[in-house]
């Protein structure tokens, strides 16, 4: 295959029998070329190529003796890729021979114990160094060849592409350390970053150890950008980081469209100057029929993460549905809030928070169900909360992933004098979410889902209910969850799970199609959960078309849901949310 579509010859060429599906092109089956010539010289000798440097990545020399005699370990029986590996060398054996003494130079380095399949960090790693060194070893043929085609080496040959001068490589598996050196650390502390290294200078260390420290430096978001480079001195390698720290004082503005607030307007501005080693100011604000201002002072570090105060101020104008009939009703509300940010800090993709919060909520005509119906009443609560939770998130887009997982769960204490709720024991909350994006092809992504919120104690405060309703979490209320298929936001009993799934098309670049839908099961207690005769259910579906433009997610959906508040509903979105 010469000719035609590059995506469809990778695909071809990928086709290693019994582990990817053959190609059919014009009539042919198409399978890995490896499995006849797996060396193929000779093909590229055919095309015109005059000199030619053959690199074989296969175990066949090594082994070539040992497997004519049948020698094969015991824990390769089981091994797919083995075997697969080990038939297309048998049958393409003798060509192998003769491709080999048509190259000009010969190069094989040592890839025991690793296969095709071998795509972890350490062994991408290992795999790379052990190129880099024997072509190292072959650099003065190489330079030859050089010569040969009238490319005439200088004495001041460069190294190769991607290495500053000066700048040495350690070919082997592991690095004997020197000096630890940072530089362009301007408002961090380097005391920190060096904790977060786990390995000191004048030490041994692996070079997945190394990645693995550059992934941490990485997943703090302190850096725009992040690159090291190793300089030998006297038989130790002087490790170098080269660093440049995001700016921290910025401005961030947005617009929002939807069917339901018509426009929403958002500003965002960080005052971080390097003055304050770390210190940042903070002011968010939304301007919409539910609009919201933040404002916080914080201190921000690479080891010990984000903490500090901060204010919230948020007006609420929603429709509450009350479960007596199928009417919703319009609550406004006030909320004010204190929240201590005690520890908040990323290792890789875990962000794990820990605080302390005031909130005080006000309504002057919340809907209170009673046992004869519903009246409207006036609610004022002052809640002191502690709190603790992790996040996780490997998501690839944050919008429309195609892979990845994002978790996120939190436990939560509610007083109202630091120690009791209504001078008895006090409430709590466990809340839990898990989105994972299956892809099931270049264009299917398939993405299930699990989420629930837990109360326990004997009394509740009324605001800190589980609140349910609308496609976007905590748009009226932080603890606000979620459902397709039900526009009203409904207050439900103490134990809310629900399930959700969803089906993504990609009809053409950033463009979708999708169905989603999601059941859920509340009930009193966590036994009755279990107990289907008992308690409630909730179930909706959507289905629509996105497009993931540059200034944000633009959606077009139908929704409706099997529950006595649910409406069939239309919703259109443009722009991100916030």
């Amino acid at each position: 295959m010469r000719e035609g579509s590059l995506p469809l010859a990778i695909r071809a060429s990928m086709s290693i029998p019994g582990a990817f599906t053959t190609v059919e092109r014009d009539g042919r089956i198409l399978i890995d070329g490896g499995v006849i010539n797996n060396f193929p010289v000779n093909v590229v000798r055919d095309m015109g190529a005059e000199i030619i440097i053959g690199v074989d990545v296969s175990m066949m020399t090594e082994r070539l003796e040992s497997l004519s005699k049948g020698e094969i370990r015991e824990d390769d029986y089981n091994d797919l890729m083995f075997i697969v590996n080990r038939m297309m060398e048998r049958m393409s054996r003798d060509a192998f021979e003769k491709n080999k003494s048509l190259t000009d130079l010969y190069i094989h380095p040592d890839t025991e114990p690793y296969t095709t399949a071998s795509f972890t960090t350490a062994a991408v790693d290992s795999l790379l160094i052990r190129g880099e060194r024997v072509a190292r070893e072959n650099w003065d043929a190489i330079l030859a060849f050089k010569e040969l085609i009238g490319i005439h080496p200088a004495d001041d040959i460069k190294m190769p592409p991607n290495r500053e001068a000066g700048t040495d490589s350690p070919v082997v598996d592991s690095v004997e350390l020197g000096y630890i050196i940072f530089n362009g650390i301007t408002s961090l502390n380097e005391k920190n970053l060096r904790r977060m290294l786990r390995f000191k200078e004048f030490s041994t260390i692996g070079t997945n150890s190394l990645r693995e420290a550059v992934d941490r430096f990485k997943g703090t978001g302190s850096f725009s950008s992040l690159s090291y480079n190793l300089v030998e001195q006297d038989g130790r390698y002087n490790l170098t980081f080269n660093c440049r720290e995001r700016s921290r004082s910025a401005v961030s503005v947005g617009i929002r469209f939807d069917t339901r607030e018509i426009a929403s307007g958002y500003i965002n501005a960080v005052f971080s100057p390097a003055e304050l080693r770390g210190g940042l100011l903070e002011a968010t604000g939304r301007l919409s029929t539910n609009p919201f201002i933040n404002v916080g002072i914080f201190y921000q570090d690479a080891w010990l993460g984000k903490f500090g105060l901060s204010y919230t101020y948020r007006y609420g104008n929603m429709e509450l549905y009350t479960g007596r009939d199928t009417t919703s009703h319009n609550i406004r509300f006030h909320k004010n809030r204190i929240n201590l940010d005690l520890a908040n800090f990323y290792y890789r993709n875990f962000n794990i928070y820990l605080g302390a919060r005031y909130e005080n909520f006000r309504s002057p005509n919340m809907i209170m169900a009673n046992d004869v119906g519903f009246q409207r009443q006036r609610v004022r609560e002052n809640l002191i909360s502690y709190r603790g939770g992790v996040r996780y998130d490997s998501y690839d887009n944050a919008n429309y992933p195609t892979s990845g997982v994002r978790f996120k769960a939190e436990y939560a204490i509610y007083t109202d004098d630091f120690s009791k709720y209504r001078d008895g024991t006090p409430f709590s909350a466990i809340s839990a979410s898990l989105y994972v994006a299956v892809p099931v092809s270049d264009r299917w992504t398939l993405v299930p889902a699990l989420y629930g919120r837990f109360l326990y104690g004997k009394e509740f405060a009324f605001p800190m209910q589980n609140f349910v309703g609308g496609t976007v979490a905590g748009h009226y209320l932080d603890h606000q969850l979620p459902f397709y298929g039900f526009r009203p936001t409904e207050v439900v009993d103490n134990k809310f799970i629900a399930t959700a799934f969803e089906a993504r098309y990609r009809i053409w670049n950033n463009h979708f199609l999708w169905v989603k839908g999601n059941v859920a099961r509340i009930s009193h207690s966590t036994l009755e959960l279990i107990e289907w005769d008992k308690g409630m259910y909730m179930l909706g579906a959507a289905a629509g078309y996105s497009y993931d433009s540059p200034l944000g997610p633009i959606d077009v959906l139908v929704e409706y849901g099997l529950h006595p508040g649910a409406k069939f509903g239309v919703y259109i979105n443009l722009g991100k949310y916030f």
